[in-house]
């Protein structure tokens, strides 16, 4: 019997819920009907680390996301490319990759993108951190599946911050590349 009443009243707060999110839907107080858009709602903005899928094939993609900031400090703003381990090819994937975002002996090729970085205070007010079109080059650090390439580092302190990644220029080799940008505190390791 505790059973059968665990399950009902389960069943009532989840139709309640949904019932509660059709409503502001209709009320317009949510725009769409995205449950990882609605989740990140209730439970505020992601704290870094965090990662935004993107394409940087084509120009003129935009990418936003808020974070939340509760630990001050140095936060690095980079691509994260994607590569096969090398023991699934050899490192035939890391060397095509390295070929184009270089590898400690060259820079590989600039990608130029626009990226800003606004804190939200009350009101949702915006007060500029960055706002600039950057020229990355090079390498700045690997694991065994990924090629780390720095944006910009930039300190941030305790706050909601809005970032907003524009690309600048088409890269038809990256077509298909699995590429995060990266947001994670600096660590000294």
């Amino acid at each position: 019997m505790k059973k059968i009443l665990k399950a009902f009243f389960l069943a009532i707060g989840a139709i309640g819920l949904i019932m509660a999110l059709l409503f502001c839907f209709a009320m317009g107080f949510i725009k769409e009907l995205d449950p990882f858009r609605i989740a990140a709602r209730l439970m505020g903005p992601p704290m870094p680390p965090y990662l935004l899928a993107i394409d940087l094939s084509k120009s003129g993609n935009v990418y936003e996301t808020d974070i939340r900031i509760y630990d001050e400090g140095l936060y690095d703003f980079d691509f994260k490319f994607i590569v096969k381990r090398s023991k699934e090819d050899g490192g035939a994937d890391r060397a095509i990759v390295s070929s184009f975002t270089g590898n400690p002996h060259s820079n590989g090729t600039m990608i130029p993108v626009k990226l800003s970085i606004y804190k939200l205070n009350k009101d949702d007010e915006k007060e500029r951190i960055i706002d600039d079109i950057y020229h990355t080059n090079g390498r700045n650090g690997s694991t065994s599946n990924s090629i780390i390439r720095r944006i910009k580092p930039t300190i941030l302190n305790k706050g909601i911050y809005q970032v907003r990644l524009e690309t600048l220029e088409d890269f038809e080799f990256l077509v298909g590349r699995e590429i995060y940008l990266e947001i994670r505190k600096w660590n000294r390791k």
